[in-house]
C-alpha cells in the first residue's frame, strides 16, 4: 500500500509521498492502490492525492527536459526499437500534437511508451481486452478501432478513430506509425507525418 496511513488520516506521510514520486522518476506504468480505496476512511482523498503526487513528478521531470525512457531500453535485433525512436524523436521536432497508432495486440503502443515521449500516444485497438490492457500503459489513449474493408489504409482508420473519439483535433499535426500500413497486407514499418482534415480525414502534412 503505497500511500498506507491514507487507510485512517486525510494526508500521506512524506515518506509515502517520496516513494510515490521516486515510482515515477524510475519509469513505472502504474501505481495504486490497495487497503487505502477497500477499507480505508479516505478513497477519494487517497486516490487524489496519488494523481496530483504523480502529475506534479512528471510536470518536473518534462520541466528538466528529461525522457525517461532511453536509458531502460536494450537495444534488439529488429527494426522496432529503431523505427518507433524515430517516430518520438520526429514527434518532438516538429512538435506534433500526438503519435497515433493502429495495433492489434498494443505491442506497437507498448514500444513507442517505452522512450516515454511527452507527445500523448493515441491506440487505436480493434477488441475491448487490448483496450483494457492498454490501460495500464504509460502515456497511452486507448480508442476502438472501426473494422476495414480488405486493402483498407489502417493509418488514415486509425487517424478518423482517434478523431471521432475526440483524442486528436482538427488542424493537429500527427505521427502515425503502423507495422501493417495496409488491411490485410505484408508488413511494412510505415511511419507518416499527417494533418487532421474535416472528419478525421488525415491530410499530408
Amino acid at each position: 500500500d503505497m500511500l498506507d496511513s491514507m487507510r485512517m488520516n486525510p494526508r500521506p506521510t512524506r515518506a509515502e509521498a517520496s516513494d510515490v514520486a521516486n515510482a515515477i522518476y524510475d519509469g513505472t506504468d502504474a501505481v495504486m492502490l490497495s487497503g487505502e480505496t477497500a477499507v480505508g476512511k479516505y478513497p477519494v482523498e487517497s486516490v487524489e492525492c496519488m494523481a496530483r503526487i504523480a502529475l506534479e513528478t512528471e510536470t518536473h521531470l518534462k520541466e528538466c527536459g528529461i525522457s525517461q525512457g532511453a536509458r531502460f531500453i536494450r537495444a534488439s535485433r529488429g527494426m522496432e526499437d529503431p523505427i518507433t525512436l524515430a517516430a518520438c524523436t520526429l514527434a518532438e521536432e516538429i512538435e506534433a500534437a500526438a503519435i497515433v497508432t493502429p495495433t492489434w495486440s498494443g505491442h506497437t503502443a507498448s514500444l513507442i511508451a517505452r522512450f516515454r515521449p511527452w507527445t500523448r500516444i493515441v491506440s487505436v485497438a480493434p477488441t475491448e481486452a487490448v483496450l483494457r490492457r492498454m490501460a495500464l500503459v504509460w502515456g497511452v489513449h486507448s480508442v476502438p478501432m472501426t473494422r476495414l474493408s480488405w486493402g483498407g489504409d489502417r493509418l488514415e482508420g486509425a487517424v478518423r478513430d482517434a478523431f471521432r473519439a475526440g483524442k486528436v483535433q482538427l488542424g493537429e499535426q500527427l505521427i502515425i506509425i503502423a507495422g501493417h500500413p495496409i488491411e490485410s497486407g505484408p508488413k511494412y514499418p510505415t511511419i507518416r507525418v499527417v494533418r487532421v482534415g474535416t472528419d478525421g480525414r488525415s491530410d499530408e502534412a
